[in-house]
């Protein structure tokens, strides 16, 4: 399981609601943001399923370089990057 970058455990549901609007929207644009709620909302998703299919076997080391690869050819907006610069 990944650890996501913001620590989650003392956040109450209005603040998370509203993390995730600002993420979806900065990410996907307002109207994005919005289809994709409403995809969520009317679409059956399974999340159980989805990941099963979507997880891999690989070694830890083989994935963190794909995302290190990832990251070097889509970095992440500025509005987005939360991370203390080093």
């Amino acid at each position: 399981m990944s650890t996501p970058i913001v620590n989650i455990d003392n956040m109450t549901i209005d603040e998370l609601l509203q993390r995730g609007m600002e993420t979806l929207s900065v990410t996907l644009g307002i109207v994005g943001a919005e289809r994709f709620i409403m995809a969520i909302q009317t679409e059956p998703f399974d999340y159980t399923q989805w990941k099963q299919e979507h997880s891999t076997d690989e070694p830890v080391e083989v994935c963190h370089q794909q995302i290190l690869d990832r990251c070097q050819n889509n970095p992440i907006p500025k509005e987005l990057d939360i991370l203390p610069e080093k």
